[in-house]
């Protein structure tokens, strides 16, 4: 189970970061620390999600006011560039995939293929 999550959040990262923000007119830029995990009708705290991924990994998402950003998923970071409610990954100056996400509350929700993570201002 371990290293099949490790495999699914590597290509994750790699196919790029698919998921969907709603700003609701608040300021989104910022440092979001992943709190929760969906995944396989499994809800995961960021504590019990660290003990199947180890617990020494980061995990977040910073977006800049620029429309730049970093996202690190396991200890894998990428760069990222976002605009309204899309986010996609940058990397030797080609983009990756488009994702959407949605922002409430300073709770920042992304949906990808089925896994929910959400992470907290």
């Amino acid at each position: 189970m371990k290293r099949t999550v490790k495999y699914i959040l590597c290509l994750i990262l790699i196919l790029g970061m698919l998921s969907t923000f709603v700003a609701c007119g608040d300021d989104i830029t910022g440092h979001y620390e992943l709190v929760k995990v969906t995944m396989s009708d499994q809800t995961y705290t960021i504590q019990e999600f660290r003990a199947l991924v180890g617990n020494d990994v980061e995990m977040f998402v910073e977006l800049n006011a620029d429309g730049t950003g970093k996202m690190a998923f396991v200890n894998n970071e990428t760069d990222i560039e976002w605009k309204g409610n899309q986010l996609w990954s940058v990397q030797d100056g080609k983009t990756g995939a488009k994702a959407n996400f949605t922002l409430e509350d300073g709770v920042l929700t992304l949906d990808i293929s089925g896994m929910v993570m959400v992470f907290q201002k």
